[in-house]
């Protein structure tokens, strides 16, 4: 079995098409790579927007309510800071609500949404097509019916995304078909073969390799996987309400006369700093919070590992009817894939579409 490049699975490279010379023409489609991509390239950049501005709207907030704090203990220390900082932490606050708005009223996260399902549901019906068995037949020999009727297929879908943006919402409520072809037999022992082979590597030890390289400890688009995003955000939260726990509790044995605070210089100041710096750590908690849920890493990571056992399920399956030749067998693996895939980009973007930093 051949192997392919990671995230190669559309675009799929010309030496691995040139193993599979009889079906090249299936495994990629230049109208069609050409579609995926300007969707492809819309999601991204949308993607990027709605990142960043989410996150450099929690980071002004939690700067300006950190910066609160610091002024209270300021205060309580008899060294107020000069009013220009109150004038910079006012405007930083006011600058944390003017980016949720351009957030909210520029669509951003909608727009990712609705490019990242239309970029999906392009690559869904394209492995799905696989399942056609009589029409790859038909279009690896040049069958001009066949041609047709895929072109007819994909302009139709196209045509829909671009047309209809809200289709997203009525494909996360289920109201759409999840599979867009019929299970049919090969007519080609060859092509068959071919599909059979080349699809184990572009699609289901793909889909594997994705899934891991996205949870594992080696990501390739980002620093951090999901799991240690999880784990870091988590661990900052945890650490910073424990932190402001034991602050509070000294407040309450100061205040119970069982610890002093003599030696500070005031007492009922001590209490403001301690109190400021309670509350400090409390925003830090909520903060590391926010990232999470505008990330939405632990959900994500939740999702994708419930989409592995089922891709490594079916692959196992796929890859035991190849060696019997089972053609059957290994269409029914590719569509239970499928339908997993379907159900995981359900909530992949249902996550998203729920997605925030602030509001």
């Amino acid at each position: 079995m051949a192997t392919i490049q990671y995230n190669h699975d559309i675009d799929v490279g010309a030496k691995f098409l040139r193993q599979y010379p009889r079906i090249s023409q299936l495994l990629r489609n230049q109208q069609f790579v050409d579609y995926f991509y300007g969707f492809d390239r819309a999601a991204r950049k949308a993607k990027k927007q709605m990142y960043w501005l989410g996150f450099a709207s929690l980071l002004a907030a939690t700067v300006a309510l950190l910066a609160i704090c610091a002024e209270l203990a300021a205060y309580a220390l008899g060294d107020p800071p000069p009013k220009v900082v109150t004038v910079i932490v006012e405007c930083i606050a006011l600058a944390s609500l003017v980016v949720v708005g351009v957030i909210k009223w520029g669509n951003i996260r909608q727009r990712y949404v609705t490019n990242c399902h239309a970029r999906e549901r392009l690559r869904l019906w394209h492995f799905q097509s696989f399942l056609d068995g009589e029409l790859m037949s038909g279009l690896a020999v040049g069958d001009c019916a066949c041609k047709d009727e895929y072109r007819r297929k994909l302009h139709a879908l196209v045509d829909s995304l671009k047309s209809n943006p809200g289709s997203s919402v009525g494909f996360m409520r289920g109201d759409q078909d999840d599979l867009a072809f019929e299970v049919k037999a090969y007519s080609s022992s060859d092509v068959q073969s071919d599909c059979m082979d080349a699809l184990s590597a572009l699609r289901f030890s793909h889909q594997a390799s994705y899934v891991s390289g996205r949870t594992g400890e080696d990501p390739p688009d980002r620093i951090l996987s999901l799991e240690e995003h999880v784990a870091w955000s988590e661990a900052i939260a945890r650490f910073s309400l424990l932190a402001a726990v034991v602050l509070a509790t000294a407040q309450l044995l100061m205040a119970m006369g069982l610890v002093s605070g003599h030696g500070f210089g005031h007492e009922s100041g001590l209490k403001v700093v301690m109190f400021a710096m309670t509350l400090g750590l409390v925003v830090v908690s909520v903060a590391a919070h926010s990232y999470g849920r505008g990330t939405t890493s632990s959900e994500e990571l939740e999702s994708y590992e419930h989409y592995y056992r089922d891709v490594v399920a079916y692959r196992y399956d796929a890859t035991a009817a190849v060696r019997r030749g089972d053609a059957i067998g290994w269409q029914t693996a590719l569509k239970s894939l499928e339908l997993s895939a379907v159900a995981e980009l359900r909530r992949f973007l249902r996550m998203k579409s729920g997605s925030t930093f602030l509001l």
